[in-house]
């Protein structure tokens, strides 16, 4: 078993809409990566402190304007169980950074299918580091 088991996840939002101020880039031109800003909540279950809910929602940059393609909101929902034998003085931080980069790569997935169909074609966001990202403690 990994020190970090995924037991659960859904997405409790997933809006991907179509940014009508949109202009493709000219053909052969790259398509610049959606900015995005992360949140990432996290809670222990109580009386179980080897379990762990995190919550990551991803929306677009307040300030991305015409840039972007879609104008996306998303969360998800995962739960999580950590190995007994780990006994690490910052496993929160562990679960956090590992949880919220198993959590992304779902949403990251499930947008490029979503968009795939929509007006402007696939976007895929872009990679993450979860090691700066401040966290949210819940209950």
């Amino acid at each position: 078993m990994t020190p970090l088991q995924l037991e659960d996840s859904f997405f409790t939002a997933l809006e991907a809409r179509a940014n009508p101020d949109f202009r493709s880039p000219e053909q052969g031109a790259l398509a610049q990566a959606p900015a995005v800003e992360p949140r990432l909540q996290m809670a222990r279950l109580k009386g179980d402190q080897k379990r762990y809910q995190l919550t990551l929602t991803v929306e677009s940059a307040p300030d991305s304007g015409t840039e972007d393609p879609y104008h996306i909101h998303c969360q998800i929902v995962g739960q999580f169980l950590v190995d007994q034998a780990l006994d690490r003085e910052d496993l929160d931080r562990l679960v956090a950074v590992n949880g919220a980069s198993i959590l992304y790569s779902s949403l990251r997935e499930m947008l490029l299918i979503v968009t795939g169909r929509s007006a402007w074609g696939a976007m895929q966001l872009p990679t993450v580091n979860f090691n700066r990202l401040d966290l949210e403690r819940g209950g």
